[in-house]
């Protein structure tokens, strides 16, 4: 290094303390201690292997970890850590242990199949390359494998298979998925179908065919020679009740309308015996009504069948949906009319004086069946303007009339039986649409004059003259002179409608008006006074009014005088004397005159507005905010 100075390297394998000596020309120049310890391990340089790859739950797998220092050497002292784990459950890391410098060995077993990953670290550094083992299904367990049937309750008919299946399962319960193990399937009750098949996925199956009489049978099987301990029962049922077999029969094929017969339906299977599982059974009639099945427990079950209505009662059954084929027959008979089972109704309970109401009376025997004999209806109401056609029979039971009114109000109606009163009913009549014949047109008063406002008022009544009394209609209101307006129509919800009529301009203005689209046919003329003239108004000398409103916020009305046809100008400035808008310049006739000023165009401050023509001159101040 020059100056006397003199350097070397030391580079070892060996940890310890080793002492080193230095000469100058062969003479001892002085020695030094130098201690060396090991670099630490560290998990990029780290590696791992595997005993095996691949191996069943019954198998464990030796993990071999070396641990290498950051230049990939292996390390040379201890004091490095190891770790490894899976975050699989079922999965089992042993202790690690070192078993030489540097090299570290776990084993490694499983209740479950699949992959697992593994996870190793080296002084809290995983490695860099990730590591798995693929576990598989082990040895068949007799204890674990499992004995299942397709169906546990099964028709004794001689011909209905069920199959019975075995899935081979290993110590930890995993499913086999290979063959080849000799599995047996027993029975106690039915017969076995062919031999035990061999599904080739760690499943075997076999048929059994159902006896022809109820019973149960306890299914088992046995692998190599040892009896699985899970078993299956099946039991052995009747058949179903069949629609062929089951009948329906009444005890008594006619009755009166206030009598009854009893309904019995017997339930047999194909082979006439009484099904054990009893199906849904429900039973019908297309007249009359059934009381509620009773089940008396030996397949038969039994209703009452009562109508009050005669004719002929067709009673039918069906179990789960399906029709009994057998059914039965029962004629029912009928009487006199009686009023007070009659029905009376109306069509509506309101209507207006536009539309009718139709009035029916339903008559009946006691029992409400079609009545024998002489039958006459008719009805009354007490509403003054009400009108009952005669009561005309349109069926067999049903006498109808038609009722209209002119009259709003309240109609009660009487019907009548045979000369006997039935219960009274009602219908409320209110007026109808409005009608452009009857409906009127009014003003507040006969005379205006320009810029006077006057109320024009439409009253509606109905084709009949009635009084309209509520509101809703579309009504218009409009004005044949030019230079009226005719504000927007107020409904005031009593069928009465309003508007207001103003007018720049004199002379005769015609008001007519429409209700719901149709012209109503009364008007009305009002004369109208011009009130502009200079006499009128009193204009004596040009005058420039003030601005309104004043402040201004967004427009204002400016309003001048000219007592004779003149050229004018009307202008605004601001306070520095600068014209920012020009209102008016023109000729303008004798009379007062307004005009609009845009005021929002204009900054907050105080304005002069100058009007001059001639020798004419006038100025008003106003503020804009």
């Amino acid at each position: 290094l020059g100056g006397g100075r003199y350097q070397a390297y030391v580079r070892t394998e060996v940890i310890g303390t080793t002492t080193i000596t230095a000469t100058l020309d062969g003479q001892a120049a002085g020695s030094a201690d130098l201690t060396i310890t090991a670099a630490p391990a560290v998990g990029a340089t780290s590696s791992a292997t595997l005993s095996a790859t691949e191996a069943s739950i019954d198998e464990s797998v030796t993990v071999t970890v070396t641990a290498r220092d950051a230049l990939g050497r292996p390390v040379l002292g201890s004091g490095n850590t190891v770790s490894i784990s899976s975050a699989v459950t079922g999965v089992t890391v042993g202790t690690v242990t070192e078993t030489a410098t540097g090299v570290f060995q776990a084993e490694l077993s499983s209740d479950v199949t699949g992959e697992i990953a593994l996870t190793v670290v080296v002084n809290d550094e995983a490695l860099a390359s990730p590591l798995a083992v693929s576990f598989t299904a082990g040895a068949p367990s007799a204890e674990r494998s499992e004995v299942t049937v397709s169906a546990s309750e099964v028709i004794a008919d001689g011909v209905t298979t069920t199959d019975i299946g075995v899935t081979l399962r290993d110590r930890a319960g995993n499913a086999l998925s290979i063959g080849g193990y000799p599995v047996e399937i027993y029975t106690t009750g039915g017969k076995l179908e062919a031999e035990v098949t061999d599904n080739g996925d760690g499943t075997y199956s076999r048929s059994l065919r159902a006896p022809t009489e109820p019973g149960e049978a306890k299914i088992t099987a046995s692998l190599d020679g040892a009896f699985i301990q899970s078993t299956a029962t099946i039991t052995f049922i009747p058949g179903p009740a069949s629609v062929a077999k089951s009948t329906v029969t009444a005890s008594t094929s006619e009755m009166s309308a206030d009598g009854s017969a009893l309904i019995t339906v017997t339930l047999l299977d194909e082979q006439g015996n009484v099904p054990l599982v009893m199906p849904e059974l429900a039973m019908a009639t297309d007249l009359g009504s059934l009381s509620a099945v009773t089940d008396l427990g030996d397949g038969q079950y039994t209703a009452e069948l009562i109508s009050r209505q005669s004719g002929t009662a067709t009673v039918s059954a069906t179990i789960d949906g399906e029709a009994i084929i057998s059914m039965a027959t029962i004629t029912v008979t009928g009487g006199a009319v009686d009023a007070s089972r009659s029905v009376f109704s109306r069509s509506a309970s309101a209507i207006t004086v536009d539309e009718t109401v139709t009035l029916q009376v339903r008559v009946s025997d006691s029992y409400g069946n079609a009545p024998s004999g002489t039958v006459e209806v008719s009805f009354s109401a007490n509403l003054e303007g009400t009108t009952i056609t005669e009561a005309t029979m349109v069926a067999d039971t049903l006498y109808t009339a038609t009722l209209s009114a002119t009259k709003p109000g309240v109609a009660f109606i009487t019907p009548s039986v045979n000369g006997t009163a039935l219960e009274k009913s009602f219908v409320s009549i209110s007026a109808g649409a409005a009608s452009g014949a009857t409906s009127t047109l009014t003003l507040s008063q006969a005379e205006m004059t320009t810029y006077d406002t006057v109320v024009i008022t439409v009253t509606l009544f109905d084709g009949q003259g009635n009084a309209i009394t509520k509101g809703g209609d579309v009504v218009t209101i409009t004005s044949d002179l030019t230079g009226t307006t005719v504000s927007e129509v107020s409904d005031q919800g009593d069928g009465s409608y309003t508007a207001e009529l103003t007018s720049t301009v004199g002379g005769a203005a015609t008001i007519s008006a429409t209700v719901g689209g149709e012209a109503i046919t009364e008007t009305v003329t009002i004369d109208i006074a011009d009130k502009t003239s200079v006499e009128a108004l009193g204009i004596t000398e040009f005058a420039l009014h003030a601005a309104y409103p004043n402040p201004v916020a967004s427009t204002a009305t400016l309003t001048f005088d000219a007592p004779e046809a003149a050229e004018l100008r009307v202008s605004v400035y601001n306070m520095l004397g600068q014209e920012v808008a020009l209102v008016h310049t023109g000729i303008v006739a004798p009379g007062r005159h307004t005009r609009t000023l845009e005021a929002y165009r204009l900054p907050a401050g105080m304005y002069i507005v100058h009007m001059t023509g001639g020798q004419t001159r006038r100025t008003v101040i106003f503020t804009k905010l």
